[in-house]
């Protein structure tokens, strides 16, 4: 037995071991992995944090220099240019209210400006406003026209945009001596290029030595720094290394792989080993004006609570292994004595003897060698009963086993039946699939049916509306021409007869002057109802497209159209200076027949009537939107509108294609989209979009 102890000894020592190795490695490893992950979100945290303070400021920075810019943009008038010589002065004067307003919505540095090409009329003109002393921002002086003359690095601000007509931001500069030589500033500047031609420099400053402070402040951990490199990754700010310092050139290139890695991504994080020896993790992220500014931090210094608590685990491991090695030695040597009596008796049994029993001490005992004893002999009386059972057992298995047989074959008939009959239900349900199918296929030949059917029923009342109003100047065109014939024929007869008197001859020439007013009226009538019916199909049209002031333009077609001015009054609300290109011809039918629209039909009764004209413009969407307060629609004429012939003539007050060739021009010619709102006795409004590409 002393074999079996030691293997005991042996088994649960090494068990205690390897349990102890692999659940310290599993809770090292699991420690670790927490560990760095939080470390490195804490970081990106602090990172993330810090970096969208300073792109804020940035940010400010970037959007005065670009409104200024978009001002200076909408506001330059090239023409103006070339023939006024003062102009720019005049232009100073409009534009230096509003830089200033822009200077005052700076965060640290309230400043912005315009500088203008001197070669533009040969004189130096800016507008600079900023607080320089911290009185108050206020208009610095021009600058003389020897600025201009050559570039020198304290001028890139202006002569680097000029260049290369892309935006540009400075490296750290101080102040001027008499306000703020204890300032850092970095500028951010913006060309200006009209037509390809070089107008100047906007542009507004930033406090960098504020921001050069906050960083310095920055304080991770007990050891731990920010950074700040510029986009070409030379050191701005640094605890340990000076301003301009490029790693690609410190220590002969060294630490090359940290600009590397700084390249791969805007933000991330990484780990490396700095002269010292010391390992170091470095989280970052790239800034809006494309420097990148970093946390740095030393590995030992973030993972030191670790690795003492790895080395308390040990020596705690090491004390629990000995107390449970010397515990199971003495409970091993407890165990054994009494398993080697079990043992002899197991053996017995084993070999087939039922007839001896445990010992009545060892069933007698308190603890699991006694419960191990009783179960034993509960074994052995057991296996005794069993084997004289087993025979009437087998006897009975076999009866159990053929009448199951009988009931599984039973089920496998019913299963057979039940899948028949399924069958027969799935054919059942693919013939009223085809059915179905057939039924929805007729239901799609009907409604096309009915479509091709509403078709001919506008085409034929398109057709009949046509003929009637056609009918009538032509039928009294011919009515004229048969007078007229017959009149003639009697002045023929009074001429030949030589019956013929002066009085005949003057009422003849009267009856058939006033007949060819008439037969002309009709003619007229005619040509108007072609022209108007030509119009419904604007796709016909030459497309002309020509630069106009939309305000101006739309005032014009307002004024062309008789309306009482006493009852009926026009509102627009368009930016008096929009200029758009677009077919003009095209325009002015379209606003035509709306206001007429709204004239004729929806103010006719009205005592105090109002149009509003409202014009948005989004490149290359123009919106116009066309509203009166007048006695709206029903929902059944909203319905038919830009139908044509909906109102019921082609009469010279009321042609029924208005609204219908408003409708073509929209959607044909611009491309666009009409849509109709309208309440009784309320209002109308007509909302159109037009794609001026």
């Amino acid at each position: 037995m002393k074999s079996i102890r030691s293997k005991i000894m042996v088994i649960l020592l090494s068990s205690i071991i390897t349990t102890a190795l692999l659940t310290g490695s599993l809770l090292t490893s699991f420690a670790y992995n927490a560990f760095h992950k939080e470390t490195i979100d804490k970081m990106t945290n602090m990172v993330e944090k810090y970096a969208a303070s300073f792109n804020f400021n940035l940010q400010k920075v970037m959007d005065i220099a670009i409104n200024v810019e978009n001002m200076v943009t909408s506001l330059m008038d090239l023409e103006a240019l070339n023939t006024n010589p003062n102009y720019l002065d005049e232009l100073e004067v409009v534009l230096a209210p509003v830089i200033e307003g822009y200077a005052k919505q700076g965060i640290r540095t309230k400043s912005a400006y315009i500088f203008f090409n001197p070669e533009l009329d040969g004189k130096s003109h800016d507008v600079w406003y900023a607080d320089l002393d911290g009185n108050g921002v206020i208009r610095q002086n021009e600058f003389d026209l020897s600025f201009y003359d050559e570039f020198n690095e304290t001028e890139d601000w202006y002569f680097i945009p000029k260049e290369t007509l892309k935006p540009f931001w400075t490296d750290p500069y101080p102040g001027n001596a008499d306000y703020d030589a204890h300032i850092i500033y970095i500028s951010y500047t913006r060309p200006i290029v009209i037509n390809n031609q070089f107008i100047g420099v906007t542009g507004s400053d930033y406090h960098f030595s504020v921001m050069r402070d906050d960083i310095n402040e920055i304080a991770i951990y007990d050891t731990g720094y920010a950074l700040l490199l510029n986009e070409d990754y030379d050191v701005m700010v640094h605890k340990y290394l000076p301003t301009n310092t490029n790693l690609k050139d410190y220590k002969s290139g060294q630490y090359e792989f940290i600009n590397d890695e700084l390249k791969k991504a805007d933000s991330g994080y990484f780990e490396y080993v700095w002269e010292d020896g010391s390992k170091k993790i470095m989280v970052y992220q790239r800034l809006n004006n494309g420097w990148t500014f970093g946390m740095a931090v030393e590995e030992k210094e973030v993972y030191q609570w670790l690795y003492q608590t790895i080395g308390l685990m040990v020596i705690l491991s090491f004390v629990i292994i000995s107390i449970i090695g010397i515990g199971g030695y003495r409970i091993t040597s407890y165990l054994t004595d009494n398993l080697t009596i079990l043992a002899k008796h197991v053996k017995v049994i084993g070999d087939g003897d039922y007839d001896q029993p445990i010992p009545k001490k060892l069933k007698l005992k308190k603890d699991e060698t006694g419960e191990l004893a009783v179960n034993i002999e509960l074994m052995r009386e057991r296996q005794k009963e069993s084997f004289e059972t087993l025979k009437s057992y087998n006897e009975g298995l076999e009866t159990e086993i053929e009448n199951r047989t009988k009931s599984l074959k039973e089920s496998h008939h019913q299963l057979e039946i039940t899948l028949h009959e399924n069958e027969e239900k799935n054919l059942a349900l693919n013939e009223m699939n085809k059915q179905l199918s057939q039924v929805i296929q007729d239901m799609e030949t009907t409604k096309r049916q009915l479509i091709e059917s509403e078709k001919l029923a506008s085409l034929s009342m398109l057709v009949t509306k046509l003929a009637h109003e056609f009918n009538t100047p032509v039928g009294n065109m011919t009515t004229l021409i048969s007078f007229m014939q017959n009149i003639t024929k009697s002045i023929e007869e009074l001429f030949y007869n030589q019956n013929l008197k002066k009085h005949d001859l003057s009422d003849y020439i009267q009856k058939i002057n006033e007949s060819s007013k008439l037969s002309n009226e009709n003619l007229t009538t005619v040509k108007m109802l072609v022209s108007r019916f030509k119009e419904l199909d604007p796709a016909s049209h030459i497309t002309i497209k020509s630069k106009i002031n939309l305000y101006d333009y739309i005032n014009m077609v307002v004024n062309s159209i008789p309306y009482n001015m006493k009852r009926i009054s026009v509102e627009i609300l368009c930016d008096k200076n929009l200029e758009v290109v677009i077919d003009s011809g095209k325009l002015s039918s379209i606003l035509f027949h709306l206001i007429d629209n709204a004239v004729q039909h929806g103010l006719a009764d009205v005592d105090s009537g109002l149009i509003v004209i409202d014009v948005f413009y989004r490149s290359p969407q123009l919106t116009i939107v066309v509203k009166d307060n007048g006695v709206g629609m029903s929902k059944e004429m909203l319905e038919h509108i830009f139908v044509p012939f909906y109102s019921g003539s082609l009469s010279k007050d009321s042609s029924g294609l208005g609204l219908n060739i408003v409708y073509n021009i929209v959607t044909t010619i611009f491309k666009g989209q009409i849509n109709c709102e309208s309440i009784e006795n309320d209002y109308t409004q007509f909302l159109i979009t037009l794609n001026l590409e």
